[in-house]
């Protein structure tokens, strides 16, 4: 997918910065939008752990990153 080689592509330059894991959430939602959610929850998975990294668990965007996760992963 062009998308997900384009994410890491720039994870590998810059890995771990907010815009990197701004980019893999919203890929993350257009595989939701694609009812693909499965690699739409992988995605958002790995963007929560980034922000709680960064931003700490209590930041409002890693509780976003969190809902929208049990979101997708809920059937």
């Amino acid at each position: 997918m062009d998308a997900e080689l384009a994410v890491v592509g720039h994870e590998r330059v810059v890995p771990g910065r907010p815009a990197v894991l701004s980019a893999r959430e919203l890929l993350g939602n257009v595989l939701a939008a694609l009812d693909r959610h499965e690699e739409a929850g992988d995605q958002l998975d790995r963007v929560a752990e980034g922000r709680i990294r960064l931003l700490g668990p209590a930041h409002p965007w890693t509780v976003s990153a969190q809902e929208l996760l049990r979101e997708y992963r809920t059937p």
